[in-house]
């Protein structure tokens, strides 16, 4: 039943070919020309979600950041979606996006609550920013953790903080706001 929907919408008029281009971009994000939907996976994928959230919990913003709502509106997991979306956008400091991309959410079936919990990691993710920035891994580490306990209650905070920070700083030390750091913090204990 849901494949004869999906194939439906697939062929509907009016909806955006393999050339459409996302309504939101970063502030400040390489515009690198066109992202058309071959580069970022189909609506119907049905491990969109399931990546998506391995980007966020990761920190990959700019894979994220691609999610054009075009993309998502017929995806059955396109409040989701568009949430992981405006938590990039939130990295770029680009409000407007934000704001869209959260009402959708809003509007495609995301509780408040849900919203509140990636909005609220997000805020995490800036401190644990602002520590890596400072060298101070350790208080890095520990809002990472928060960011993603807040975000996913269910994963392994710990593991995904630790992996977290390394791109996270992998990302400062692209922009030259860091020094590398040859390793990861050590587990406390």
């Amino acid at each position: 039943m849901k494949r004869a929907k999906r194939q439906r919408r697939k062929t509907r008029p009016g909806r955006p070919g393999p050339d459409a281009t996302p309504r939101v971009r970063p502030a400040g994000a390489p515009s690198d020309g066109v992202v058309t939907l071959r580069e970022h996976p189909e609506p119907q994928d049905d491990a969109l979600l399931e990546r998506s959230l391995t980007q966020w919990q990761f920190g990959d913003w700019d894979s994220l950041a691609r999610l054009s709502l075009d993309a998502l509106h017929d995806h059955p997991d396109r409040g989701k979606l568009a949430l992981l979306a405006a938590a990039a956008h939130f990295h770029y400091q680009n409000a407007e996006a934000v704001r869209e991309l959260v009402d959708k959410a809003r509007a495609w079936g995301c509780s408040n609550s849900v919203i509140s919990r990636v909005l609220l990691a997000g805020v995490h993710n800036s401190l644990g920013r602002a520590a890596a920035a400072r060298g101070d891994e350790g208080r890095a580490a520990g809002h990472f953790e928060a960011c993603i306990a807040t975000g996913t209650p269910t994963a392994d905070a710990r593991l995904l903080a630790r992996a977290r920070l390394a791109l996270q700083i992998e990302q400062l030390d692209l922009t030259g706001t860091a020094t590398p750091r040859p390793c990861l913090p050590r587990p406390p204990g």
